[in-house]
């Protein structure tokens, strides 16, 4: 029999070599991005629920510097409640920066995971279409080697591994194609989502720091002349109420020394000596009307 059209030949070694390694670069291209996108969308969720319970407890501490700064001094009231004021409307632009980071970039990243598996379902459907052209290429060799004079037969199979190797042609092209599309939408897109979260953070700590620097303005409001005002005066009163102390002293030093005196007439009285010229008591009389003891 005639020897095979070379349309029709099976597929040399260096043909199906090439062709496996060209599905090995794509499932490889197609891989790398399927788990590093799923990996970076799960950690940078994580980063966002942080974001979300830092934010949550910052308002909490924000809230509670309110309510002390109703019980101080004017001064002080006037700046906590600024800079309470000025953390939640921070935390209020936190959370607007992670919901466009969550929109944005997670969502991006996690929609790869379905346009991979497009990739993968191509790359698939590719390799069945080759899997059939093989088959009839065998089948076509069995056929000449078994029934050479069958030419009506043998013309069939070579028309049937034509179009299968039609189809593998296709779809190697389409593949190609699509594969192409897939890598230059992936580096669009990963330009655009690293920007926009770049972004994102740029104006959300801009917006902090401009309110940061107003709050910390206000903080002038603490003036110790003035909000130490009360305790100045209780100082100032402070040494006058020592001088009262040191007067309750010396009187109770005074009736100490009257009563002992008063013993020591007592002990002459009774035993019929007298005592010390320092100690000759002619009278005694406690007075407490006036607040002090004296002697008559």
């Amino acid at each position: 029999p005639p020897p095979p059209s070379p349309s029709h030949a099976m597929p040399t070694a260096k043909e199906a070599g090439g062709s496996d390694a060209e599905a090995r670069l794509l499932n490889k291209k197609v891989g790398l991005v399927e788990r590093h996108y799923a990996l970076l969308a799960e950690q940078l969720e994580t980063v966002n629920r942080t974001g979300h319970k830092v934010a949550d407890r910052t308002d909490a501490f924000a809230q509670a510097l309110q309510v002390y700064a109703e019980s101080e001094t004017p001064g002080v009231q006037a700046s906590c409640s600024s800079v309470a004021q000025c953390l939640q409307q921070i935390q209020d632009h936190q959370r607007a920066e992670l919901h466009q980071v969550a929109e944005r970039v997670i969502d991006v990243f996690k929609s790869y995971a379905g346009q991979c598996k497009l990739m993968r379902d191509d790359i698939a459907e590719r390799e069945k279409l080759k899997e059939k052209q093989l088959a009839k290429n065998k089948a076509l060799e069995r056929l000449q080697t078994r029934e050479p004079s069958n030419s009506l037969r043998i013309k069939h199979a070579k028309n049937d591994l034509a179009g299968a190797i039609s189809e593998v042609k296709q779809a190697e092209a389409s593949m190609i194609e699509s594969m192409v599309k897939f890598e230059r939408k992936k580096l669009d897109n990963l330009k655009t989502m690293l920007s926009d979260l770049l972004t994102a953070n740029m104006v959300y700590h801009a917006r902090a720091l401009e309110l940061c620097t107003e709050a910390h303005g206000r903080l002038r409001s603490i003036n110790p002349d003035v909000d130490l005002r009360e305790l100045v005066l209780l100082q100032r009163a402070q040494p006058k109420t020592t001088s009262t102390q040191g007067q309750t002293q010396s009187r109770l030093t005074e009736l100490q020394e009257s009563l002992r005196r008063s013993e020591a007439l007592a002990q002459v009285n009774a035993g019929g000596t007298y005592p010390a010229p320092d100690d000759t008591v002619t009278s005694s009389h406690l007075d407490f009307t006036g607040g002090s003891s004296r002697m008559y």
